[in-house]
């Protein structure tokens, strides 16, 4: 299987097999692809993602714009990554990516690294550990740089988010 690699720091890029790959045209169709992948832990309700990204419209008509964009991310993906084709899960409900073995994103990679490096006491810092700390925090301002995400209301435990 290919491999897709998903850059968000800086400007939404990606590339497939070292190739760069063209980014969908629509603003909200990176910023919903941004926000799933930032989301892939859990399923999120598709209720939730339309009032996120057309919160200004009326809710039919949000709903209308979310399955439109749902539609055209997963036309994008299958064009560009086509043996990711199961990046994507879409439910009546609910949506989630789901990044496979073979998809590989900067800011997840970076968020894992933080993690780790939070975990760990001050005498069990390696070098590495240290910069991982300083580099997450003078990169949030870098990261998906042009693409307006607002932040998800938590939802209750077992439940779609």
């Amino acid at each position: 299987m290919a491999q897709l690699r998903i850059y968000l720091f800086g400007r939404l890029s990606m590339q497939c097999d070292g190739v760069p790959v063209a980014v969908s045209d629509s603003r909200k169709v990176q910023e919903l692809f941004c926000h799933l992948l930032l989301h892939h832990d859990q399923a999120q309700a598709r209720e939730v993602l339309a009032t996120l990204l057309w919160g200004e419209n009326p809710t039919a008509q949000a709903r209308k714009l979310l399955r439109h964009a749902l539609w055209q991310l997963q036309s994008w993906l299958n064009q560009v990554a086509p043996a990711h084709a199961t990046l994507l899960r879409v439910e009546p409900e609910w949506v989630q990516c789901a990044p496979a073995c073979n998809v590989w994103v900067d800011a997840l990679l970076m968020q894992r690294a933080y993690g780790r490096a939070q975990r760990l006491s001050g005498d069990q810092l390696t070098p590495e550990d240290e910069t991982v700390r300083i580099v997450v925090a003078s990169a949030t301002c870098l990261l998906l740089a042009g693409i307006a995400v607002a932040q998800v209301p938590e939802q209750q435990p077992g439940k779609p988010a």
